[in-house]
């Protein structure tokens, strides 16, 4: 049976010794056997149920014996913040405006990218300043996984429905698929493609399953893996903690029994996920919470929220940092401590305030590497054959950061890696660009550029931050109290990353190189500010992939503006599934709500679209985004904007050949045609003719990246 999807479109919890990535194949502190094929419907008892059958993450334990000895923070040795929207900022602070013993050196290692919403920009920072993530590690991860050799076996695949086919012979239903070594060679009737195979070809029987092209995940930060390595995970744990009570019982028995003046780290605390108080808002975290915990005197905490934008520590964590109400840096738009009365309350806003508490984390450099791989593992049992990270370069050395996605790129084990680069880190506000040997620029308007064996696709800035972390930059105010109270006396409609000329000089610098250009927009004033900067940039007609990533909270006007200037968006659906009734509820209200990742608007402009997890914000399942695409409901069942829903076929194509269009990679993969890699997934069911409802209980049976069978087990 043959589904033809490709024409008529315009161009344009972790657990004991358990880590959640990393398989037992893998000498690792923290391996152990991962999540297996999801042959088993996943029950939806609320989207807990979905998550816990999905993620099967547990409880971590203390990390403190991974850890190779790296030296501390000084806290008499901190650079000057860089605010990003003054590009003074980014020299050394004059001498007379230094403390006794700064360092006299640019603050690139923290500045830039510093507001970005990437959960773990602070932590792979902080990696790769400290020399966590050097070259010999990158050496030993690749002495440790080989490549696959490559596919030479014939395969043909029969007895299934195969979705996204090209018929080859006129008149004939494809019943068969022919793949020779790495790439699909032909489509069409089984019948004549079995008489014609060579000898040898293996058949495999569908048995009535599904073929269609492996899924694409647009978006997914693989460096937020290393977080993994030496956090405990309070989103993904198992049970949930689905209280704010829980969530401190959680935090009070990692501390329990931990010897005295050990570090405690946690990641992904989701405050808007958690009851909401009409006078306080979401519940947070601070010195009067985490100091009232049993043993927190004799023990350093430190909390990163979900958005990235926020940390939390307690007393002791703050004292051992060198931290405290006289002496702690300087407060800039690039990040600040919170205070009280005169005192520090435990709370820190953007990222370079976390360093100081980061640079007690040190996990060994193989296991980081090892992690952002086995991500990869994970991705490919939900279907994934090609993973596309955003954010190369966001460590403070392009170079480096580009080795590790190379060695990612050669080692095709469980998925393809493509990586776009942190605009910022190629072209540094009011600085040179790094000169990087093997670094190619696209040699026209549309093309990819590459570094040795990685693909590039564009370049990536920021415009805004979360929508549901209150950093998101909107039109009209969050709906009040923004929270942390921090955050609410410094702004009601989120925050713009940059100036408008600035933005503009930036993106301009890419372009003169041949750049298309990915910029993070969640607020739609954020996205105002991205489509005004494009046009001025490329204006219309121009033929680069411009992209805007998440497109959260967007106007009608908007789509049309996209449209003419020949922009796609990428959403992360999840925003629907997972934070909608918050949204709704709490924080956009129920107008805006109902314009979540508002897919249909693009569709009727014919403007692809894909869709895409953002690790660490959430896991990498299409079925999901798709399931979501179609139904728009959310963790409670409700559903928002039912008028922006789309089919099944449409929502196919979102994780399939759209990202494949807005990667540069249409011709390459993302429809089953001849010519193709051979990058497929099989189903147990169809999802065009599966209950919308029911997507996420189709069983990931198997992939095949570039024609060899990817172990699902």
């Amino acid at each position: 049976m043959e589904i033809p999807l490709d024409g008529g479109r315009e161009e344009a919890p972790l657990g004991g010794d358990h880590h959640p990535f990393l398989g037992e194949q893998i000498d690792h502190p923290l391996a152990a056997r991962g999540p297996g094929p999801l042959r088993e419907p996943i029950p939806r008892a609320g989207l807990e149920g979905l998550n816990d059958s999905l993620r099967g993450l547990k409880k971590t334990t203390n990390t403190n014996n991974l850890c190779d000895p790296i030296p501390s923070w000084n806290s008499d040795a901190i650079s000057t913040i860089c605010p990003r929207v003054d590009r003074a900022a980014c020299a050394p602070r004059p001498a007379n405006e230094r403390r006794a013993g700064e360092e006299v050196r640019c603050a690139r290692a923290f500045c830039y990218s510093c507001r970005m919403s990437c959960c773990s920009n602070a932590t792979w920072k902080h990696l790769v300043s400290t020399g966590v993530i050097n070259k010999e590690a990158i050496r030993a991860a690749a002495a440790r996984w080989r490549a696959p050799a490559p596919s030479t076996a014939d395969l043909i695949f029969v007895n299934g429905t195969f979705l996204l086919a090209e018929p080859t012979v006129a008149g004939e239903d494809v019943t068969a698929i022919a793949v020779a070594g790495e790439t699909i060679v032909d489509v069409g009737d089984a019948a004549r493609i079995t008489r014609e195979a060579r000898p040898g070809a293996v058949t495999i029987d569908l048995g009535g399953d599904t073929l269609a092209p492996g899924f694409v995940e647009a978006h997914a930060h693989i460096i937020a893996a290393s977080q993994t390595t030496y956090s405990v995970d309070l989103r993904y744990a198992s049970p949930t903690l689905d209280t704010y009570e829980k969530v401190l019982a959680r935090i009070a028995k990692e501390i329990e029994g931990q010897p005295e003046g050990s570090w405690l780290f946690f990641m992904n605390f989701d405050p808007s996920l958690l009851a909401f108080d009409k006078e306080k808002g979401f519940p947070q975290l601070g010195f009067d919470v985490l100091d009232a915990l049993p043993s927190s005197d004799k023990v350093n905490v430190f909390v990163e929220n979900a958005s990235g934008h926020i940390a939390y520590g307690n007393s002791k964590a703050f004292s051992t940092c060198g931290i405290t109400d006289k002496h702690h840096p300087d407060p800039a738009d690039g990040g600040w401590y919170d205070f009280e009365d005169g005192h520090l309350t435990g709370v820190m806003f953007e990222p370079p305030t976390f360093s100081p508490f980061l640079a007690n984390a040190h996990p060994k450099p193989l296991a980081v590497v090892e992690a952002m791989l086995g991500f990869l593992r994970t991705a490919h049992l939900q279907g994934v054959t090609t993973v596309a990270d955003p954010a190369v370069g966001i460590g403070g050395d392009l170079e480096l950061e580009l080795e590790v996605y190379h060695l990612m790129a050669t080692l095709p084990i469980w998925t393809d890696v493509v990586g776009s680069i942190d605009l910022t880190s190629l072209y540094p506000p009011g600085g040179q660009s790094p000169q990087i040997e093997d670094l190619l620029m696209p040699a026209r308007a549309g093309a990819t550029g590459s570094y040795k064996a990685l693909v590039i696709p564009a370049v990536k800035l920021w415009a805004d931050g979360s929508t549901q972390g209150y950093t998101g930059f909107l039109t009209e105010d969050y709906l009040p109290p923004v929270t942390p109270e921090g955050l609410r006396k410094r702004t009601k409609k989120g925050e713009a990353d940059w100036k408008r000329k600035d933005m503009i000089e930036l993106i301009q610098r890419a372009r003169n190189d041949n750049w298309g250009t990915l910029v993070h927009a969640n607020g739609d004033k954020g996205l105002d500010r991205a489509l005004e900067s494009i046009r001025a940039v490329y204006g219309e007609g121009s033929g680069f992939r411009n992209r805007i990533e998440h497109c959260t909270v967007a106007r009608s006007d908007q789509y049309d503006e996209m449209k003419r200037l020949g922009v796609t968006p990428t959403y992360l659906t999840n925003h629907i599934a997972i934070w909608g009734d918050t949204f709704r509820d709490n924080i956009l209200g129920a107008e805006r709500a109902e314009r979540l990742d508002a897919v249909r608007e693009a569709l009727d402009r014919g403007i692809p679209f894909s869709f895409h997890c953002d690790y660490a914000t959430s896991l990498p399942v299409p079925l999901q985004y798709m399931q979501t695409a179609i139904t728009r409901q959310t963790g409670s069942g409700a559903v928002l904007g039912e008028h922006l829903a789309i089919d099944a076929l449409e929502a196919l194509k979102g994780v399939t050949i759209y990202p494949a269009q807005q990667l540069g990679l249409d011709d390459t993969i993302g429809t089953l045609a001849a010519g193709k890699r051979a990058n497929l997934v099989r189903l147990g069911a169809n999802p065009l003719s599966t209950p919308a409802g029911q997507l996420t209980s189709i069983p990931v049976v198997g992939t095949w990246v570039r024609g060899r069978a990817v172990p699902m087990e």
